[in-house]
């Protein structure tokens, strides 16, 4: 669950820089519940690397490319603002819990954008996705539900003529791609789910301290969601390069996450814990599935990894050994590899 739009909502990007890593506490909430046995699961996996990747900056980033622009889907929800580049088979990435689109790494799309046309967009109510629908929905309660995230997501699918791309959801936005998974599984090649949440009773929440941290209630906020985020090799790399790995196109106006928003988007983290039927859904579920998970997730317990591999028929489970929850920041070709190697 990543935090807030890190260049925006809690205006992290603009105080990087005067963050203090000396003083920043160490939430004493971080601790990984241990993986469970999972005798049963053929599960590959990938070591530590060094150096950290997110310090590299790659000259094929997305956003180099002056042609690059936002464009605007209008739907009865309200507006969907995406990007789209690379060529070949098309990957959808829905992100996840106070993010906006600028918290993909640029060198993770760069890689997959060698291979795939990638397509990445702001939630409903979040970033450039924001219009008179969305803020009367948050004005009139939790109005909205995964349920209308991931009917979102088969618009925009439908409406730019994909054909069954990859869909791929990090974090919250991994439980959208299991709520459209279940509801519109013909829309969709293959499903990755990365660092999320299983639902109903069987998964494992995001403790409250950590939810805390990732809405920006600390003594350091940068450094506390720096601390969360990522495992300690990588948290000196993160401190100094995490802004600067963010995809920040030229044209895309950052803005402060609305605290409607965040609190209809923290209420359907809450109704996840309900959502049964979707796991009895996912047990029947016949899509190529791939769910990837960091051993050392302080955000989301890996425990979420081996229940999803074990519901889903035939999922194929990878382990990064010393990856944190923004896996695609320490490891962004490696990721992209595990995306499209075979089953």
């Amino acid at each position: 669950m990543m935090a807030c739009a890190i260049a925006g909502g809690l205006g992290l990007a603009d105080t990087a820089a005067a963050s203090d890593a000396s003083t920043a506490t160490t939430p004493a909430h971080t601790t990984v519940p241990a993986t469970p046995p999972a005798a049963a699961l053929a599960a590959s996996h990938v070591p530590a690397t060094d150096p950290p990747a997110m310090c590299t900056r790659r000259l094929d980033r997305p956003e180099r490319d002056p042609s690059l622009r936002a464009q605007t889907l209008r739907t009865p929800g309200g507006a969907i603002a995406y990007y789209r580049f690379g060529k070949g088979e098309p990957i959808v990435l829905v992100t996840g819990y106070r993010a906006t689109l600028e918290e993909w790494d640029a060198n993770f799309l760069a890689a997959l954008a060698r291979r795939h046309e990638v397509i990445v967009f702001d939630n409903r109510g979040v970033g450039q996705s924001r219009g008179a629908g969305d803020d009367a929905a948050a004005d009139a309660g939790a109005n909205f539900g995964i349920e209308d995230m991931a009917h979102d997501t088969a618009t925009l699918i439908r409406a730019l003529g994909l054909t069954r791309p990859t869909l791929l959801g990090w974090s919250m936005g991994g439980m959208i791609a299991q709520q459209l998974a279940v509801d519109q599984p013909e829309l969709i090649g293959r499903l990755v789910l990365l660092s999320t949440q299983a639902p109903g009773r069987q998964g494992v929440p995001v403790s409250p301290p950590v939810l805390a941290t990732l809405d920006g209630h600390s003594p350091h906020p940068y450094a506390d969601v720096m601390r969360v985020l990522f495992p300690p090799s990588a948290q000196p790399a993160a401190l100094r390069c995490f802004v600067d790995a963010m995809f920040r196109p030229l044209d895309y106006a950052a803005a402060p996450f609305p605290p409607r928003t965040a609190a209809v988007q923290a209420r359907l983290l809450e109704r996840w814990r309900d959502a049964e039927r979707i796991y009895a859904h996912l047990r029947h579920l016949s899509l190529p599935t791939t769910v990837i998970a960091g051993r050392q997730d302080a955000i989301l317990s890996p425990v979420n990894a081996t229940v999803l591999a074990r519901a889903v028929p035939h999922a194929r489970l990878v382990w990064f050994d010393d990856g944190g929850h923004a896996l695609m920041y320490q490891y962004p070709d490696a990721l992209a590899s595990a995306l499209d190697a075979p089953r």
